[in-house]
């Protein structure tokens, strides 16, 4: 129901502006009158937070498998590979999943083969390729269901937006 919500009110807003009348004020700027700068701020803010959906696993909690949202705070580079990303994220934004709220560090594998495996054959290979677009990553956190605190493995596939 939330995603439905988020969804919704995002369509209408995006719809609001893409209709507003030319009459408006200067300092209002809609979305057909300067299409390429809008996008630009929208992919910078997307490159900055790097949003990440994985599959969620508590390991303090009732043990069931749930979509854990997550946006970095930090990220780690080395030769302008990203290699892990502190966040900050959530899960039970429907009424199925406890709500959860944890901080944690994702580990990007796609950037630590690139970096570190070397390009053997067989095995450097094939751990780039199972690691291409691959993330893990461990969150402690609290439950706010249940009241208790929340020890969360996820794991994903993530890209980098733009790169």
């Amino acid at each position: 129901m939330f995603r439905s919500v988020v969804v919704a009110a995002l369509l209408l807003g995006v719809a609001g502006l893409a209709f507003a009348e030319n009459g408006s004020t200067d300092s209002e700027i809609t979305i057909t009158q300067n299409t390429p700068a809008l996008w630009y701020q929208f992919e910078t803010v997307v490159k900055a937070l790097d949003p990440d959906v994985a599959m969620g696993y508590d390991f303090l909690g009732k043990g069931d498998v749930f979509d854990f949202y997550s946006v970095a705070v930090y990220k780690k580079r080395s030769n302008d590979i990203l290699l892990w990303s502190g966040r900050i994220g959530g899960a039970g934004f429907d009424d199925e999943v406890d709500k959860l709220a944890a901080i944690g560090a994702n580990l990007h594998l796609d950037g630590l083969t690139q970096r570190y495996v070397p390009d053997w054959p067989l095995i450097g290979a094939g751990l780039k390729a199972a690691g291409k677009y691959a993330r893990v990553g461990g969150f402690f956190g609290r439950n706010f269901s249940e009241a208790d605190w929340s020890l969360i493995g996820t794991a994903g596939i993530g890209f980098e937006w733009g790169g």
